[in-house]
């Protein structure tokens, strides 16, 4: 099975790339490395769903109470 190249390394042999565009691409390629390569993100993209279920699971759970009237004396 042949490797194929990275879009830094296409990039990287791109005459009509600025130096920054080319740094940015790899910068962007290494992150994007990182986090496939890491369990640790994994654990935090399931923490953060269920924190956010949580809040929304908060603010829906409210008390429907009926408002007391006054006129019956």
């Amino acid at each position: 099975m042949k490797h194929s190249q990275s879009t830094c390394e296409q990039v990287q042999q791109s005459e009509f790339a600025s130096d920054i565009k080319k740094d940015f691409i790899c910068a962007n390629d290494q992150l994007h490395e990182a986090f496939v390569n890491s369990p640790l993100v994994v654990i935090v993209y399931v923490f953060a769903v269920l924190f956010v279920a949580f809040l929304v699971f908060r603010s829906s759970n409210y008390d429907h109470k009926e408002p007391k009237d006054d006129d019956d004396k």
